[in-house]
């Protein structure tokens, strides 16, 4: 398992960060079928919800001082079916059937790709099913809080992660919070890495997902006609991204 916390950033926004890593679970039947069903049951959920957006807020801490935040960013995210668009910070990506596409705002540049099993990662919808595998490295744990259903997953010493659990409401089955607690040599940020004592030290990550709604925005906010036009072979920003520069990273597009 070798994720880094750029990576987390982008799992964290797409709820389910171990699933990268094909992390898997090892539990008592009984709460396995019951953890498989409860997250197909979620995928139903998102897939079958429309045009769904949300917010996401995302922040970090050390292990030894969780009140103390060292880093925070925020985002939206929409999605439809097969389809999403997010904007994290400055970072904006879409993903369709045909098309992967990022923008980098500071160089100016549109990252343009076909969709592979990796960019795939980034919509939650194809993580569902590889949950609820057997490995005896990572045991799990269902609970009731509230209105919320809590999976836990822990890990064995010497992994990357220590633990993970996820909050479901019980009424929507959408997420509201996913709380990760990932080893601190795995932060990329040079700026972040001195206040982190210890190589054996955790950093607790949390997430959470709020201002569920449904129906809030178009289809063409998740159509790829609004960065570029294909004529012929040639691909084309079109405003306001004409002055961006398309870099074509599929040999197939």
């Amino acid at each position: 398992m070798n994720i880094t916390i750029q990576d987390l950033r982008k799992l964290s926004l797409v709820f389910l960060v171990c699933l990268t890593a094909r992390v898997t679970l090892y539990a008592q039947q009984a709460d396995g079928t019951k953890i498989h069903d409860l997250f197909r049951k979620i995928a139903d959920h998102y897939r079958n919800a429309g045009n769904l957006s949300f917010d996401v807020t995302y922040k970090y801490a050390a292990e030894s001082d969780p009140g103390k935040w060292l880093d925070s960013m925020s985002g939206n995210f929409k999605m439809n079916n097969s389809s999403y668009w997010y904007m994290l910070d400055s970072t904006e990506a879409m993903g369709t059937r045909d098309y992967a596409l990022i923008l980098f705002r500071e160089d100016r540049v549109m990252y343009l790709s076909r969709p592979t099993s990796q960019t795939q990662s980034a919509n939650p919808l194809t993580q569902f099913d590889s949950l609820v595998l057997k490995d005896n490295r990572v045991k799990a744990s269902l609970a009731e809080e509230g209105s919320q259903e809590l999976v836990t997953l822990e890990f064995q010493p010497g992994l990357v992660y220590k633990r993970i659990t996820y909050y479901i409401d019980r009424k929507t089955y959408f997420l509201t919070r996913m709380i990760s607690m990932v080893r601190s040599d795995q932060l990329y940020e040079k700026s972040v890495r001195p206040m982190i004592k210890g190589t054996d030290s955790y950093v607790i990550v949390e997430t959470d997902y709020n201002h569920y709604q449904r129906g809030g925005f178009t289809e063409g906010d998740l159509d790829t006609g609004r960065y570029f036009k294909k004529v012929g072979g040639d691909y084309t920003a079109v405003p306001p991204y004409d002055s961006y520069k398309i870099l074509l990273a599929s040999s197939n597009l």
